[in-house]
């Protein structure tokens, strides 16, 4: 569901809270017992030789579902600096800490409250719905901490969130944290907490940390801070997405792909070539300010019965130079190929055509917010006679109807 954005040395005696031990290898090294598919992507070459060219949404929306959000005055919303929380489910919709009913749109309730007290919120990063349980995740930076809240709005527990800015509900009450790019005292890539017994049941820790021994050692990590209070950096994001009813997993570190078994320990898929793609040492020491060079940043994976694909970021902040990659493997003829700075055209519905990957709501499908202003515009760039049937006809129709104060429409892709 997500988001649409992440993430993510020692043995777990010395962290502490580690509560079970943890051999997993990288997935370019180890021989797999269970029966898993192994998928080698060649992210490398794929963009040496990107295609640029507009890719239409019926090569992999099988259909368009639009709910406007209801407008009210107590409902209104607005685009923060992590641009709009929200999360989606088969029951709800979450757009700015504002609940709507998944189906209809109807406003129910502003969820929480912000304040400084142990049942509030003052700085959400993130949200999660868990329909099954009928309840609702809130994930707070400062402090760190995850509130629980029920589908009535009532406030049921607090569990920490141990410093990640980001966060999946897994069911069962068990909730899967990443580590943030800034590392000062949790070394792991990830960890399961459970809001039942508030107890920390799964930490991984990278095996490239093990075998480095040293943290700093670990290529794309760099070492900051003071003498007094050294801390690192982590120069990416681990990956999470749901695929098949499991949740797959993409370390930063090894470059691998895994699956986590029910026992949530990481299980050999894949592996992202990479090479030449990480910061080097002196490059960091170069500074951000001062670079030549271009940062990859892997934005984030999805996955469905055809395709993995991957949305990667390269910048450079002195150039003023942004690219992004829609990299596309195929698990049928296991090929590699690259989109550069991917333009989509909707022509489903001939509206608004965001980026494909947009944040993840379940594992076949994604969505996206638009304006009213967005849709009129779209409406009167190209004609009402471009809108006269299917999917076309009902996106004018509701382009139509709302004002230009009135909320957002949701936008829900499912995914071939």
């Amino acid at each position: 569901m997500k988001n649409q954005i992440l993430v993510f040395m020692i043995a777990g005696s010395l962290l502490g809270c580690s509560s079970k031990s943890n051999q997993t290898d990288t997935a370019k090294n180890v021989t797999q017992n269970e029966p898993v598919e192994f998928y080698s992507i060649d992210v490398r070459n794929s963009i040496k030789n990107p295609e640029e060219v507009v890719t239409p949404f019926s090569d992999f929306v099988e259909n368009i579902e639009y709910v406007p959000l209801q407008t009210t005055s107590l409902s209104l919303i607005n685009e923060g600096r992590h641009g709009i929380i929200s999360d989606i489910s088969q029951k709800l919709i979450i757009a700015d800490m504002n609940v709507f009913d998944r189906n209809t749109g109807q406003f129910l309730f502003k969820l929480g409250t912000r304040g400084q007290g142990p049942e509030e919120y003052t700085y959400v990063v993130d949200v999660e719905i868990d329909d099954e349980r009928k309840e609702i995740y809130v994930l707070n930076a400062e402090p760190s901490k995850i509130l629980t809240y029920s589908f009535d709005n009532k406030y049921k527990y607090t569990v920490s969130a141990l410093g990640s800015e980001s966060f999946h509900a897994m069911g069962n009450g068990n909730l899967l944290l990443s580590r943030s790019g800034s590392i000062k005292n949790s070394y792991y890539d990830y960890c399961v907490v459970n809001v039942d017994s508030k107890e920390t049941v799964y930490k991984h820790i990278s095996s490239i940390v093990k075998k480095a021994g040293d943290f700093s050692k670990c290529k794309g990590i760099m070492k900051a801070g003071s003498v007094d209070e050294p801390y690192f950096i982590v120069t990416g994001n681990n990956q999470f997405w749901k695929y098949n009813e499991k949740w797959c997993y993409y370390e930063y570190l090894s470059d691998s792909l895994f699956v986590l078994n029910n026992r949530f320990e990481p299980i050999p898929r894949g592996y992202l070539d990479m090479e030449g793609l990480k910061i080097t040492e002196e490059q960091w020491k170069v500074g951000f300010f001062k670079r030549n060079f271009f940062t990859w940043i892997i934005k984030s994976i999805s996955e469905t019965k055809e395709n993995i694909t991957i949305d990667l970021l390269a910048s450079n902040i002195v150039q003023k130079k942004f690219d992004n990659y829609l990299i596309t493997y195929s698990k049928s003829d296991k090929k590699t190929k690259s989109i550069l700075n991917p333009v989509f055209e909707d022509d489903l519905a001939k509206g608004v055509a965001k980026s494909f990957l947009l944040k993840i709501s379940n594992e076949n499908s994604k969505y996206y917010f638009i304006s009213p202003d967005e849709m009129k515009d779209e409406i009167g760039k190209k004609g009402v006679e471009a809108f006269s049937t299917g999917k076309a006809k009902e996106f004018k129709e509701i382009a139509n109807r709302l004002k230009e104060d009135d909320n957002n429409v949701t936008c829900i892709l499912k995914l071939k």
